[in-house]
């Protein structure tokens, strides 16, 4: 009798251990998720719903319906247009280094700015006044920071063009762009936290008439970079059909906590080869630089971004619909298959791990990471690309697209007097 009892307590304490474990690990996780996932996740905790009518769109129903065929087909034709909304500390930059790096290798033509910056137009809304042209009339690739005008896009791009983005979850968003930006500073507050001091009492710190700056970034910013004002996500009814909006123009939103599932998917939408995929992880800060968050203050941010968190909740739930249709398997290798890809790279190129090398963008005392080469590594084009910043690469590329204009007005002339 004593075992037996002995027996039932055990076991009445391991359901009891698992309801927990479950539990707990329930509310760390961002969303629900069906299966389990290689990546990292982060918490949700506090966070509030809006609902958005569920509707099929186009876009989504042709994003499956294409990544399923192509990930089931050796036959597939890779896809050469492609326009990214490059959205802020979202792990864009690395995105935007893939696409980069595959026009560069298969000659494609990027959209680039004429002026001097890395920027087209921002923060105004795109306009193609501020693209340098290009004779033969045909763009493939557009990666660069802009303010989303659709219809100003869809002048320029083919009509057959894949259009991405990416989304991170709210509150490290938030306060990677807090503090990368230095927006505390541009608000006037005092004392070592910062952004602790800004979630206390935002409206007390955001001025009425704040400098443009600071109105971009500081409420929503996704929204701002999507090409939408404050008063079109003003009510629970608008802001529901500004999402559907963006649903029905993005054939697939990819999330940065799970990065490398994203770019699987990317892989099957375009059809593009794995190595095309690996990356460096880019203009990401070093972990001393990189703010802790109390759950509160997760929660604060979360409320201020209310109309962010439930772009970011749909979309993640829409990911993972992807996900479960491309195959939880499949899906598992595939990733395993880019790390290796990663791993290889990593071994061949990356001598060391620095802060702040040369063409960084950073703000003193933020420091970001780069890579230093090794020295067998240091004439290979693949790793100089893969470890080269933003701002350094854009300009490499801009002077590589004028050069291609001039070699093209020199040919049309010599057949012309041919």
């Amino acid at each position: 009798m004593r075992l037996e009892h002995v027996v039932k307590t055990v076991m009445v304490g391991m359901v009891c251990v698992i309801i927990y474990i479950v539990h707990t690990s329930e509310k760390t996780l961002p969303f629900r998720h069906r299966w389990k996932s290689t990546s990292t996740s982060l918490s949700q905790a506090g966070q509030q719903t809006i609902t958005v009518t569920q509707t099929t769109s186009s876009a989504v129903t042709n994003t499956n319906t294409i990544v399923l065929q192509n990930s089931n087909s050796k036959k597939c034709q890779p896809k050469k247009n492609v326009f990214m909304l490059k959205t802020h500390k979202t792990g864009s930059s690395t995105l935007q280094n893939i696409l980069h790096r595959y026009a560069d290798k298969h000659n494609l033509t990027l959209v680039l700015p004429k002026f001097s910056t890395i920027f087209l137009g921002y923060p105004e809304r795109f306009s193609r006044d501020v693209v340098i042209e290009v004779p033969w009339n045909e763009y493939n690739i557009f990666a660069q920071h802009s303010r989303l005008d659709i219809t100003e896009v869809q002048k320029l791009m083919p009509n057959n063009t894949i259009y991405i983005t990416i989304l991170r979850e709210p509150a490290t968003q938030f306060e990677s762009l807090f503090n990368y930006l230095g927006l505390g500073n541009d608000l006037k507050i005092t004392g070592k936290d910062k952004l602790k001091q800004f979630l206390m009492n935002p409206n007390k710190y955001v001025p009425s008439n704040p400098t443009p700056f600071v109105e971009y970034y500081i409420k929503n910013g996704n929204f701002f970079d999507f090409g939408f004002d404050p008063k079109d996500i003003s009510t629970e009814e608008k802001l529901s059909q500004v999402i559907q909006t963006i649903d029905q123009t993005f054939h697939l939103v990819l999330i940065a906590e799970y990065f490398d599932e994203s770019l699987i998917l990317l892989r099957y939408l375009m059809c593009w080869d794995l190595d095309s995929l690996v990356y460096f992880s880019l203009n990401a800060r070093e972990q001393a630089s990189v703010h802790s968050m109390s759950d509160s203050m997760r929660d604060k941010i979360s409320e201020w971004n209310s109309a962010d968190d439930s772009l970011y909740r749909y979309f993640n739930e829409t990911f993972w619909q992807k996900v479960e249709l491309f195959g939880e398997q499949r899906m598992e290798e595939e990733i395993w298959a880019l790390k290796e890809r990663r791993q290889k790279y990593w071994d061949m190129c990356v001598d060391d791990v620095t802060t702040n090398g040369k063409g960084v963008w950073h703000l003193p005392g933020v420091n970001v990471k780069s890579y230093s080469l090794k020295e067998s590594a240091k004439r290979n084009k693949d790793c100089e690309q893969m470890t080269k910043p933003e701002i350094p690469f854009t300009h490499e590329l801009i002077s590589k697209l004028r050069q291609r204009i001039t070699a093209f007005r020199h040919s049309h002339i010599s057949m012309d007097n041919w």
